[in-house]
């Protein structure tokens, strides 16, 4: 199908050849093929060829164009483009953070509820902050993705601005991220009394957060302090516990 010009038959066997899987590995025919199947507009070829350029694991690196083809599926209405050019924009990683641009793009593949999870990780950055809408997206996921159940545990068990805390969601949340297989959440429930007292403390301190905007300004600091201090300590512990019974630690997926 590829030597009749067949732009999904291009775009196959172009992708064989340049992963070599099930045939030996043909960088440069492999690009030939995928770019004669960009040329006959399919979008899996660009897109594909867009990630292999950011990612770098077959083709020579190049951010700037794998960016510039991911935008190019994005505006042309795919919905795993948008959502990958969102991720990259909000996690600031391999391109400036852009929240404005992040919004944009997870906003065109928002029925996701991966792309649900990251549009409630933008709307808790101070740029972009609506905590209603942080919840919202995190329970649209909560079903089908166990870190927006955590997420939503977190939230009410510290608190934020805007929301008060609430052991008893709380404990729901975690208790449904738990059930469906967050160990982290696990090892909170197991733990909460410790939690509880961390936040019970910077909470007093809290009391006084009104009286300036500096003041203000330096509880956010601590507040959020309190809160990677509580994730480092989980990390630390499911470590200890992955150890002891000679289980190699695995690196979670970036939904924490």
């Amino acid at each position: 199908s590829a030597e009749m010009n067949n732009k999904n038959g291009l775009f196959e066997y172009g992708k064989a050849l340049l992963t070599g899987e099930h045939i030996p590995q043909d960088t440069d025919s492999a690009v030939k093929l995928l770019e004669k199947a960009v040329k006959l507009k399919n979008s899996n070829a660009k897109r594909f060829l867009a990630l292999e350029y950011i990612s770098g694991e077959h083709l020579e690196q190049d951010f700037e164009k794998g960016i510039a083809l991911l935008t190019e599926c994005a505006d042309s209405g795919d919905v795993i483009a948008s959502y990958r050019l969102g991720k990259i924009y909000l996690q600031g990683e391999i391109m400036p953070q852009n929240l404005d641009k992040a919004e944009k793009y997870l906003l065109l593949a928002e029925d996701s509820e991966y792309t649900q999870y990251a549009l409630a990780k933008l709307y808790l950055q101070e740029e972009k902050y609506d905590i209603q809408k942080a919840v919202d997206y995190f329970e649209n996921g909560a079903d089908k993705n166990h870190w927006a159940s955590y997420q939503l545990g977190r939230i009410y068990l510290f608190g934020a601005k805007d929301i008060e805390r609430d052991k008893e969601k709380a404990i729901e949340w975690f208790t449904k991220s738990a059930n469906d297989g967050n160990e982290y959440a696990q090892d909170l429930l197991e733990n909460m009394e410790r939690y509880e007292n961390a936040v019970l403390a910077n909470t007093i301190f809290g009391l006084f957060a009104n009286l300036s905007r500096c003041i203000e300004d330096d509880y956010t600091q601590k507040y959020k302090l309190v809160r990677r201090t509580v994730d480092s300590r989980l990390r630390r512990m499911i470590s200890q516990k992955k150890l002891s019974l000679g289980i190699k630690e695995e690196q979670a997926q970036n939904y924490e």
